[in-house]
């Protein structure tokens, strides 16, 4: 029988002038194992997460003024795997004053990628290839030289089976931020493989806001996004994206922006909008919990049980008491039970969904919407004093702010 997880590391610390660190890994997960591998260094950033076969190779080589992570890592969905879950792999190249260029791909089927990010001296360099069936992808590069604000340059966004091949050269944005035109000529063309032909797309300049020539005055981004919830607030949907959408163009890399948009989107019913909003919120923050909780909800809503099950799970081992993921998880638990009728897999779900709402009435007593679910769950197994003295609790908090 093979090994479920198999890891090899090299780990090298050598200091005689200065600071030097040298990490090899191998990791190989096979049949129903799990992965969740993360690199987080100032200039080069990487995960690999999820179910299945998986292999996941790096090397991250850090010296006094330089810094190189080169990492692969390749997914096949096995037959033997129930689970839909969808796999993740995400790379992001970040200097100070200087371009960021993240890639994340989400796929159930298959991913194949290799990704190389380095820094040496005040050169930056990517290059990302990723192949894929059945997927998501987010790529953005931006410049966050204007006083630690995000100004966008290009972006990509496919879906399906494509294979994409990125590279990026600044050859002096570390020390003293960069020139656009100076970035756009060394950007490398997109190349967007798909079953409808080849795309070659080179994002021009036009998105970086030019009024009369000048500079457009920067955007207040947490007046924005404060804006935003206001109007969330008051059901104005329509405005409230709008305003985060103000938010996300002006600075791509604030996880609040993309978690607030992502929530006007879900309250439009544009699930798979809201989805992808939420996924880039996580790229930037993956123990984002709130950002978790509502991705987790847009799967459970268009009946992906399992997914969304696998997503709280995460939230709730990020944060344990978290009253939301729990009654998030007991929902998701207690619709799956429904779909599949009167069954052991029904009776341990509607079990599960008892225990989660148990949770979330322990850490937050005055849920009254909490207290109720438990007393349906507790009356799909037959378990009626008990459901009834949950529905009485629900009753007894009608009106009283949990």
């Amino acid at each position: 029988m093979r090994p479920k997880l198999c890891i090899l590391i090299a780990l090298i610390i050598a200091c005689p002038v200065g600071y030097g660190l040298t990490l090899k890994e191998d990791i190989h997960v096979y049949g129903d194992g799990g992965m969740n591998a993360r690199t987080d260094t100032n200039d080069a950033k990487d995960m690999a997460s999820g179910s299945g076969d998986q292999s996941y190779h790096r090397v991250l080589d850090i010296q006094d003024d330089s810094t190189s992570l080169q990492s692969s890592y390749s997914y096949s969905k096995n037959a033997s795997l129930k689970s839909n879950i969808l796999n993740h792999y995400f790379a992001l190249a970040s200097s100070e004053g200087g371009p960021q260029h993240m890639v994340s791909v989400y796929s159930n089927s298959s991913i194949d990628s290799q990704s190389s990010i380095e820094r040496n001296g005040n050169s930056l360099s990517t290059d990302y290839n990723i192949s894929t069936r059945n997927g998501n992808l987010s790529e953005s590069v931006t410049n966050s030289m204007n006083r630690g604000k995000s100004q966008f340059i290009a972006e990509s966004n496919l879906q399906g089976h494509f294979d994409l091949s990125s590279k990026l050269l600044d050859k002096t944005a570390i020390s003293r931020g960069f020139d656009l035109q100076d970035l756009s000529s060394n950007l490398d063309s997109v190349v967007d493989k798909g079953s409808r032909g080849v795309i070659e797309d080179r994002t021009p300049l036009a998105p970086v806001m030019l009024v009369g020539g000048k500079e457009a005055p920067p955007v207040d981004v947490n007046s924005s996004i404060q804006e935003g919830k206001d109007l969330l607030t008051e059901k104005k949907f329509d405005e409230a994206f709008k305003k985060f959408e103000t938010a996300t163009n002006s600075a791509p890399q604030n996880k609040f922006a993309w978690y607030y948009e992502g929530i006007a989107l879900a309250q439009l019913q544009n699930n798979e909008d809201a989805f992808k909003a939420f996924e880039k919120a996580l790229v930037l923050d993956p123990n984002y919990v709130d950002a978790l909780i509502s991705e987790g909800s847009i799967l459970r809503n268009i009946g992906q049980y399992d997914e969304s099950i696998k997503v709280f799970d995460k939230a709730i081992n990020i944060a344990p008491t978290n009253e939301n993921a729990h009654f998030a998880r007991g929902e998701a638990y207690l619709l799956q039970g429904d779909k599949e009728g009167n069954n052991t897999k029904a009776i341990d779900d509607y079990t599960k969904a008892v225990n989660d709402f148990e949770l979330a009435t322990n850490i937050k007593p005055k849920d009254r919407q909490a207290w109720e679910e438990k007393g349906k769950a507790l009356m799909k197994l037959g378990r009626t004093d008990e459901a009834n003295d949950a529905f009485s609790k629900a009753k007894e908090l009608k009106g009283v702010v949990a």
